[in-house]
C-alpha cells in the first residue's frame, strides 16, 4: 500500500495495491479480489507485464471505520497449466476514518470588557494529539484565527491587544474545526457571545 503514515484516514482513504505472483497467471478480474474493510474501485484493476505476474488497482477504506483493510485474491486465478493459486491475504493496514467529536467551546464572560478579552475569556477542548482551528469573527466581519494543539482539556484562548481592537465592540462569533492526529477532519462549534 502506498501510506506514508501507514493509517489510511479521510485525508488518504483510497490505498493502491501491487500483488506479485510466484508465476505467471491466466488472468486476474475484479470477481477475483476480496477486501474486508472496504471496497475494490471498479475499473481500477490493472494487469503490469504480460504474461501476468503482477496486477495494482485501489481500494477504497469505508467512511466511519476502524476495520483494517485486507486484500485477498481468491483461488479461482490459475497458473498457466491450470492450476489453483493458493488464496494469501495481504497484511493488516489500519483504518481510522472515524470522524473527531466536535472541539466543545465555553465561554466563561459573554459582556468582556476589551482588557479581559485579552486575558482569555473562553476555552476549546478538543482530543489528543488534534489540532484545532479557531475563528473569531467581529461584529465588523473582521477575522482573527488561532490555532491550537488539543491535549484532551479545557484550553483557554487568549486573544493580543492587536486581536482585540481588530475584532472591534459587540458581538463575536467562535467557530473551531478540529483535524485528528491521522487527518480526519469535523467541521466544527459555532457560539455566538
Amino acid at each position: 500500500p502506498n501510506l506514508a503514515d501507514g493509517v489510511v484516514s479521510d485525508a488518504d482513504r483510497i490505498v493502491e495495491y501491487t500483488v506479485t505472483f510466484t508465476e505467471p497467471v491466466q488472468s486476474v478480474v475484479e470477481g477475483d479480489i476480496s477486501v474486508t474493510g472496504g471496497s475494490l474501485i471498479t475499473n481500477t484493476l490493472q494487469p503490469l507485464n504480460d504474461p501476468i505476474t503482477q496486477v495494482s488497482f485501489r481500494v477504497e477504506a469505508d467512511d466511519a471505520s476502524d476495520v483494517s483493510l485486507v486484500v485477498s485474491v481468491g483461488g479461482q486465478v490459475k497458473d498457466l497449466n491450470g492450476n489453483a493459486l493458493v488464496v494469501s491475504d495481504s497484511a493488516p493496514v489500519e483504518v481510522d476514518t472515524i470522524n473527531p467529536d466536535a472541539p466543545v467551546i465555553v465561554v466563561t464572560d459573554g459582556a468582556a470588557t476589551q482588557a479581559e478579552a485579552g486575558s482569555g475569556v473562553f476555552s476549546v477542548t478538543g482530543e489528543v494529539g488534534s489540532s484545532i482551528a479557531v475563528t473569531l469573527t467581529g461584529a465588523n466581519s473582521t477575522v482573527v484565527n488561532k490555532v491550537i494543539n488539543g491535549d484532551g482539556s479545557a484550553q483557554t484562548v487568549t486573544l493580543s491587544s492587536q486581536d482585540v481592537a481588530d475584532l472591534g465592540e459587540g458581538s463575536v462569533t467562535i467557530t473551531a474545526t478540529q483535524t485528528d492526529a491521522v487527518g480526519n477532519l469535523h467541521s466544527g462549534s459555532v457560539v455566538t457571545s
